[in-house]
């Protein structure tokens, strides 16, 4: 196919856009309605969730739900070695203009009224930072947060002066320019549905990289991942595990009671300046105060919620018993086994490694996770044995804990000692020289947050 280029330099922003940057930002706000389920990891403002399940669904009558979820195990939070921190999740409700917040396993939420927040000021845990619509609409994570679809472009592009097209094919390079110097550029296929596949430029901070995997979800182009990378490091990685728009079949609304509010339910009523109005009681409906609440109990007018009538019985939560079993769970192992993957993909991109490279690689990972699985397969009779002295209360949770780390230190040398040596010989000298320069301007000071080195 002859490769088509067109070239048009504007000498302000303020002129004709590229139809390419206004077919892109469409097909993502024409998104009205639907669900979108996502694993996020890394991101400026995620310290102590390495790894997180973010969710959003659009109802048809405008209601928004926005979630942090646990994974399959009721897990909210790992750690760096897959270890259980947290379970459960944390949903925000947004209904006409109100937001209701609750976290699972806690007997209280939060009620922020309109003009309360704003979706860059909310507090990180309310899950309503970043809009799933706009996965792969920019370089960076911090140009996502508070934006909606159909203004990630004009706050990525405020201030340019110009744009510069071209095309190939049905790839349209877009690049937008400013004053100073400083470019970005959008490579966006009209053949899957007028999405980026590439998006890069640079700051103080060094040179930004977004790369899209699209898929059709439903017939509609949406990204499968887009991983975003400062300076060949990995900063974010945004996996779509489920996605669909525009479907006949979205929920019509939602009401507090779908996230958890319950009758005497402790809630806290926020100001429009942010701060704490007012503590009181959920009575169904609406927040109440405590008395109020007692009064209409006690005279059988309202009925108490399935968590107030467990605590009125003196049950304790499980919660803590279920954090001890995964704890100690040969499942923590597994996923650690699986999660080398994504170590050696990040090697890969952050040493540019060519094809022969990579497969080099990947044969470092299966050499490293056969050994693995092989004496995952040998022990499973004694963490077996493990789980049934903790489940028997034979041992404290103490013992236990320590005896599953002996039995898992192989599997962590294994790592440290089989996989990320084999992975060390492959990069070259001019490879790894490449990546020192690289880095070189991201050891400069600057505003941006520090994270860990890729390996």
């Amino acid at each position: 196919m002859l490769a088509i280029c067109v070239a048009v330099v504007l000498q302000s922003a303020s002129q004709r856009v590229p139809q390419a940057l206004l077919r892109f930002e469409q097909a993502h706000s024409q998104l009205r309605t639907g669900r979108v389920s996502c694993v996020v990891t890394g991101g400026p403002a995620i310290v102590a969730m390495p790894t997180t399940r973010y969710r959003m669904e659009l109802a048809k009558n405008g209601d928004v739900l926005w979630a942090y979820d646990a994974d399959p195990e009721g897990v909210f939070s790992r750690d760096e070695f897959g270890n259980p921190q947290q379970l459960g999740g944390a949903q925000t409700l947004v209904k006409s203009g109100v937001a209701y917040h609750k976290a699972a396993f806690e007997f209280h939420g939060t009620i922020a009224e309109p003009g309360t927040f704003d979706r860059k000021s909310a507090p990180f845990f309310w899950g309503m930072r970043v809009d799933p619509r706009t996965i792969g609409m920019a370089p960076k994570w911090d140009d996502l947060v508070g934006q909606e679809p159909n203004t990630v472009l004009s706050n990525v592009t405020k201030g340019s002066s110009g744009f510069l097209e071209s095309r190939e094919g049905t790839v349209h390079r877009v690049t937008i320019q400013w004053p100073d110097g400083a470019e970005m550029v959008y490579e966006i296929d009209e053949s899957k549905g007028w999405n980026a596949t590439r998006i890069s430029g640079s700051s103080r901070g060094g040179p930004w990289e977004c790369v899209i995997d699209l898929a059709e979800h439903d017939g509609i182009w949406f990204p499968r991942r887009a991983t975003l990378y400062r300076n060949g490091e990995m900063r974010t990685d945004l996996e779509v595990v489920e996605a669909s728009f525009n479907t006949k079949d979205a929920p019509a609304g939602w009401t507090p009671a779908d996230i958890g509010f319950e009758v005497g339910m402790g809630v806290e009523v926020k100001s429009s300046a942010g701060r704490s109005q007012a503590k009181e009681a959920w009575d169904g409906e609406k927040p109440v105060s405590h008395d109020e609440m007692f009064r209409r109990l006690n005279s059988g007018e309202l009925q108490p919620g399935p968590t107030l009538k467990r605590l009125r019985k003196g049950r304790p939560s499980p919660d803590e018993e279920r954090l001890e079993r995964l704890r100690s769970s040969t499942r923590v192992v597994e996923a650690f086994i699986s999660d080398w993957e994504r170590h050696v993909a990040v090697f890969c991109h952050h040493y540019r490694l060519d094809q022969d490279q990579i497969e080099k690689a990947w044969r470092c990972l299966r050499h490293a996770q056969e050994l693995a699985n092989r004496y995952l397969d040998r022990s499973r009779d004694k963490f077996a044995a493990l789980e049934r002295r903790r489940d028997s209360r034979e041992v404290s949770n103490e013992a236990v804990r320590e005896e599953f780390a002996k039995l898992r230190k192989p599997i962590d040398d294994l790592f440290a000692n089989e996989l990320k040596p084999c992975l060390e010989k492959i990069p070259t000298r001019q490879q790894r020289e490449a990546v020192e320069r690289r880095e070189k301007p991201a050891q400069q000071p600057t505003s941006q947050p520090v994270r860990p080195s890729p390996p």
